[in-house]
């Protein structure tokens, strides 16, 4: 019996631990993106920039940074939407010289900045074509004047046009308000005399972060499915072993608790000369020992699955067989 317990606690040991495992790399691996609580906004943005240069000369050859007199520029902007939504969005171009040491930016010079330009939008794609025809004479001589400062020469510079969108999109599936910023830059290196366009395709998660309400549901419904499952098994298993065992249970569970009580014997004495009292219970066994301060003898008939418990007396004995 003790080696069916031992093999039952030990089965119930490793049965929580692999629960609790599984519930580990489920936790870990959980496919938040497909639970049903949980919304997401993507978004597929591309932008390009293309430009034009004119010479001072009235040529479109690039030569050199000092012999260049305009760009035209055309940016190129679009966000596509994976739920419509109700889009305002604020433009702007501004222009920027920039001279760093390094990751260090030591000035910045606000060259020029247009009025802000409101586009609205009911769909689920945001376009942006716009021109800007920049005086990049005018602006590369703020830096020949900036780097008339000693501590500024030898320095990197760059002059960037940047298309700045402040986004604001709303939508009935998310019920909620995001903003979104997004930079276009055309980026013009002084030092080499390069330009750099960048253009960019990109998808992206405009909102998808999951709040603590979200969080706890989920952690909950994850939970409270694990526990019950192992109660469960448990309970299951535990009438299981029970019912097939009772006998063994309840003899194991008297020979546990009374063994101060029992004298264990492999056969008893004649007894059909005294008088026999057969008592319904243990307990009534174990009071009559009380009383007459006599131990309990205890056989066991494995064969017949049986357990006899007797107290003999001199003119009387009680017995209480288990089966």
């Amino acid at each position: 019996m003790n080696k069916k317990v031992n093999l039952y606690r030990l089965f119930i040991i490793i049965l929580l631990l692999l629960t609790f495992v599984s519930a580990f790399f489920i936790s870990f691996f959980y496919n938040f993106d497909s639970n049903k609580y949980i919304k997401k906004m993507n978004a597929r943005i591309e932008y390009t920039t293309n430009y034009k240069l004119v010479n001072k000369d009235k040529t479109t050859t690039f030569t050199s940074l000092n012999d260049l007199d305009k760009i035209s520029v055309l940016y190129n902007y679009s966000m596509i939407l994976n739920i419509k939504s109700t889009i305002k969005d604020n433009y702007k171009i501004i222009g920027k010289l920039v001279i760093s040491d390094g990751e260090k930016d030591l000035f910045i010079e606000e060259l020029f900045n247009t009025d802000i330009i409101p586009t609205n939008v009911n769909g689920s794609v945001l376009n942006i074509k716009e021109t800007k025809e920049i005086n990049f004479s005018e602006d590369y001589l703020e830096y020949l004047k900036a780097i008339q400062n000693e501590y500024y020469k030898g320095k990197k510079a760059r002059i960037d046009y940047v298309l700045v969108n402040d986004i604001k999109m709303y939508n009935n599936y998310l019920s909620k308000n995001i903003t979104k910023n997004d930079d276009v830059i055309l980026s013009i290196d002084l030092n080499n005399g390069t330009i750099n366009p960048v253009n960019e395709n990109k998808n992206e998660t405009i909102y998808g972060r999951i709040d603590i309400n979200t969080c706890y549901a989920i952690c909950l419904e994850l939970l409270s499915s694990i526990i019950l499952f192992t109660l469960i098994i448990i309970l299951l298993l535990r009438n299981i072993l029970r019912t097939k065992n009772s006998f063994d249970y309840r003899l194991e569970k008297i020979l546990r608790k009374y063994d101060k009580n029992i004298v264990n014997v492999k056969s008893f004495p004649r007894i059909d000369n005294k008088k026999i009292t057969f008592v319904s219970s243990f307990k009534e066994l174990l009071n009559a020992s009380k009383e007459s301060k006599r131990p309990i003898n205890y056989l066991d008939i494995k064969n017949h699955h049986e357990a006899t418990f007797i107290i003999m007396l001199s003119d009387l004995t009680y017995v209480y067989k288990l089966k």
